[in-house]
């Protein structure tokens, strides 16, 4: 059997997934592997180029996009290794012999159901959250939304606290068990996806990942980070569209609190991160005009909040509580 099928999904983003696929087709691999591309309902040529300038590699087309989800489980279907390793196609494999760094950690742990490697921004190699403590909560969706996180992790980065979500960058930079990791980067082991199921195409994109590994873990599996294996990342360059990003996440956590919390607790949802959103607009729009250091994140946090209490506005009482 295969030790690792690689599924790639894409969606338009013909240039970064040829980088995608030369960063591993260029890697020393001490594991025995195959990679399935997923075309998404691209209209860029994905399809016959990639069957055209690499013929080693399993490609298959999606006349439509049904989301991330959807194409993730196609690959799936397709895979014949023993560990399924997604990877975005806005990746690039950085390390060395990064398939088997994953693998063999999940062969020497039965008890663990996937792990994520170290993910580092493309712009400025910094370490990228993609690991996360735990699952979502009212107390985690307070301190996101409110930007309380933010402070605590600058001024105690090691802290635990109720509600904490995010681990800081100096804690991913060991590997360590964790609540979820980002579904866009993540080596499965193929028994496991037959124990749990595959993704829940319900969702769309975003909040997929969360649900996958919160079943893996209510089948009393672990999710680990390892930093063994380092992937980089062109984030952002499939969520340039605000309004998009904000609707595919409110789509997405609808769908994952109807799953495991219910009604009551999606109107709370509402109601904290609206309250949190203004009071940060508050809060924020202060703080950007005198903020000599991370000012874009400052910025882009403002925006997320205005979006989305423009988007809360729109949706109607009856939308809100199903």
């Amino acid at each position: 059997m295969i030790d690792v099928s690689v599924v790639i999904v894409t969606h338009n983003t013909l240039d970064l997934l040829i980088r995608c696929l030369t960063s591993i087709l260029k890697k020393q691999h001490s594991v025995s592997h195959e990679i399935i591309v997923v075309d998404n309902g691209s209209s860029d040529n994905t399809y016959n180029l990639v069957l055209r300038d690499f013929p080693s590699i399993r490609i298959i087309r999606n006349e439509v996009s049904y989301g991330f989800s959807h194409g993730v489980n196609t690959g799936i279907k397709a895979c014949k290794g023993r560990n399924v390793y997604i990877l975005e196609a806005v990746t690039e494999l950085a390390s060395e012999d990064p398939l088997a760094a994953l693998a063999n950690f999940l062969d020497a742990n039965s008890n663990v159901a996937a792990v994520g490697p170290q993910l580092r921004l493309v712009r400025n190699g910094k370490i990228q959250r993609s690991a996360f403590v735990t699952f979502p909560s009212l107390a985690t969706f307070f301190m996101e939304w409110s930007q309380l996180n933010v402070f605590l992790g600058w001024c105690f980065p090691s802290l635990g606290y109720p509600g904490k979500y995010y681990f800081t960058t100096r804690e991913l930079t060991n590997s360590r068990k964790v609540g979820w990791v980002m579904g866009g980067i993540m080596m499965v082991k193929s028994e496991i996806i037959e124990r749990v199921g595959m993704m829940d195409e319900g969702f769309y994109l975003l909040a997929e990942d969360t649900d996958w590994c919160r079943r893996m873990k209510n089948h009393g599996y672990e999710i680990w980070y390892h930093t063994g294996a380092v992937v980089n990342h062109h984030w952002g360059v499939n969520l340039t569209n605000v309004k998009h990003t904000i609707d595919c996440y409110a789509f997405g956590m609808r769908r994952y609190i109807q799953k495991h919390h219910g009604p009551t607790f999606l109107v709370a949802f509402y109601l904290i991160t609206a309250l949190c959103s203004l009071c940060s607009i508050i809060f924020l729009s202060l703080v950007v005009p005198i903020a000599k250091s991370r000012r874009e994140f400052f910025e882009g946090s403002r925006a997320f909040s205005l979006g989305w209490l423009t988007h809360l506005l729109r949706v109607k009482p009856r939308q809100a509580a199903r």
